[in-house]
């Protein structure tokens, strides 16, 4: 630690003994400062900022200090390893320092200092000081702190000015009056105080934060601030098992995004000044972070197909009822794996009751499962929803001959397919063939009020992705011999996010694909829906009506329906 002589404005040479009490300034950098090398090469007078460091050593000095020690003097930034130690120690520094000098360069005290006035404070709470990063400990850690104007007009001391000083800041009263009590602040609080300032460098917005939470770690200037705040975070943990940590939000992030349970800034709390512990409301277990993510044991309960609700071991403000637990939101990364990502993170929620625990890994980087253009080794579809059996009912499922000899693929329990197809009572999952333009299955649905069939077919596309096809079986030339094979020179793959409908002539066909990870295999859960059309009498009509009435009489009338459309749908493939 360097300290610079308030009598002549010199640093003191290392090899003389330090005082036991010093003082230290607290302001905000501006143009010229006088820095480290413009003492060591004997000019700082030059500089405009000198008047700041002049009259800071003059009221040390009637103040009885021989030292007072000044960042932008003190430090010589050019040695990466001292610049290491001081942000390091910084907050120590302050926390020892017999007073602190808060110097509030934009603060005009020439008309009115009565910190009783409302436009007083108004201008106060305006100051640049209040909002930057590295004053935050410089306020927190000192015991005693003196406020002063830009003329050096004393505004007051920290605890006389702490019930202003928390209206602006947000922090306790008693933490200011009291630096001892700031661990008893939860992590959540302490990091909303910093939620809304700032710092010239990105990664100082972490850096800074160090000795409020006790940590040290290296500074990696250019790693850019969102991974400098994770490896704070990172190093929160070691020393703490609080789990308000993960109580945070992202005002304005639409639902489906994703994230760890690691913020990437302290603006993430803003909201959450009023979040705290639970004082070991059941032991806790270690969490920390792996090359899986964040492992984690936590109380689960299940909201729906891959969204689960995770307490967190802190009541519910503002009021703390007992029992009442906060909650995350959390998605399943991959439907059997022990990996997921946070979700809805705009919002907590709360629970009354807890789930089952579980140890579970919460990746911090993600990949989207259904954007994720990664390689897998097995592609797979797997019907989810089909049509109402009562309205359509499937009547076969057409695969290559190969296929057939091949066990199908494991089914995913996310499937909600009817249990009343008989025909996809076996796994309702389908291998996708490899390459380009390849069919994989063709359903044959049946309109069950009128008999008439069609197929809806699945596969791949000329460019490798997924797509589907949809016709009429009457406007097919199908060979009975070769099933598949006619199925697929009809089939021309559509991609089911952009075609819309497909339009039959009695029939509108929209299916609906997205994808699923699960282990080394990429399922693709397939919707197929079908509409009938309302159809316009005609010629063809009126010829079933008056052959129906003839069969009416037998009590056959849906065969009679099936017959009839038999017997057309033939004879419009002879046309």
């Amino acid at each position: 630690m360097r300290l610079l002589k308030t009598d002549t404005i010199d640093l003191l040479p290392q090899h003389e003994r330090q005082p036991h009490k010093y003082a230290i300034l607290s302001h905000t950098w501006g143009k010229d400062e006088v820095i480290f090398e413009d003492l060591v090469n004997g000019n700082p007078e030059s500089k405009p900022a000198y008047d700041k460091v002049k009259f800071a050593c003059r009221r040390a000095a009637a103040d009885d200090y021989s030292c007072i020690w000044i960042d932008n003097c003190c430090i010589d930034k050019s040695s990466s390893a001292e610049l290491s130690e001081a942000i390091n120690s910084m907050y120590v520094w302050y926390q020892q320092a017999d007073i602190c000098y808060a110097y509030l360069a934009d603060v005009d005290a020439s008309t009115d200092t009565d910190i009783q006035s409302a436009e007083f404070r108004n201008r106060l709470a305006r100051s640049k000081w209040f909002k930057r990063g590295w004053t935050l400990q410089e306020l927190l850690a000192p015991g005693e702190m003196i406020f002063f104007a830009k003329d050096w007009t004393v505004i007051g001391k920290k605890l006389d000015l702490r019930g202003v000083l928390s209206s602006i800041t947000g922090i306790d009263e008693d933490t200011l009056e009291d630096p001892q009590k700031l661990h008893f602040a939860s992590i959540a609080k302490r990091m909303s105080w910093a939620a809304d300032r700032e710092t010239t460098r990105p990664e100082d917005l972490a850096y800074c934060l160090m000795g409020i939470f006790s940590v040290n770690m290296p500074m990696l200037y250019g790693e850019g601030g969102v991974k400098a705040y994770l490896r704070l975070q990172e190093e929160i943990m070691k020393q703490s098992d609080d789990q308000s940590l993960f109580a945070w939000t992202l005002n304005g992030a639409p639902d489906s995004n994703k994230h760890g349970l690691l913020a990437d800034s302290p603006s993430a709390f803003r909201n959450s000044r009023k979040i705290m512990p639970y004082e070991d409301y059941e032991p806790r277990r270690p969490f920390q972070m792996t090359n899986r993510g964040l492992s984690i044991e936590l109380p689960l309960s299940r909201l729906n197909d891959d969204t689960w609700v995770a307490a967190l071991d802190c009541p519910v403000p503002p009021t703390y009822p007992d029992s009442s637990f906060l909650a995350v939101y959390l998605q399943k990364l991959s439907v059997d794996s022990d990996q997921y990502a946070r979700t809805r993170i705009g919002r907590l929620t709360q629970v009354s009751e807890l789930g089952a625990m579980q140890t579970i890994y919460v990746r911090q980087v993600l990949h989207n499962p259904v954007d994720d253009q990664r390689p897998f080794p097995r592609h797979i579809f797997q019907l989810r929803n089909t049509p109402s059996p009562e309205e359509y009912r499937i009547v076969d499922l057409i695969l290559s001959p190969d296929e057939k000899l091949k066990t199908a693929p494991p089914r995913l329990t996310t499937s909600r397919i009817s249990t009343q197809q008989k025909l996809l009572l076996s796994p309702s999952t389908f291998s996708i063939a490899r390459g380009a333009h390849q069919l994989t299955v063709a359903l044959i649905l049946e309109h069950v009020p009128d008999g008439e069939q069609l197929v809806v077919m699945l596969g791949s596309s000329i460019d490798f992705r997924v797509g589907y096809d949809a016709a009429a079986l009457s406007d097919l030339s199908i060979d009975p011999r070769k099933l598949f094979k006619s199925f697929y020179s009809y089939f021309q793959a559509r991609d089911p996010d952009s075609c819309g409908d497909i339009e039959l002539q009695n029939h509108g066909v929209r299916v609906k694909m997205d994808s699923v990870i699960s282990g080394a295999n990429k399922y693709y859960m397939v919707d197929v829906e079908v509409v009938a059309k309302v159809k316009k009498p005609g010629l063809l009509d009126m010829l079933v009506d008056s052959m129906l009435d003839e069969e009416v009489a037998g009590g056959q009338v849906k065969r009679a329906k099936r017959s009839i459309w038999g017997k057309i749908s033939t004879r419009t493939r002879r046309l």
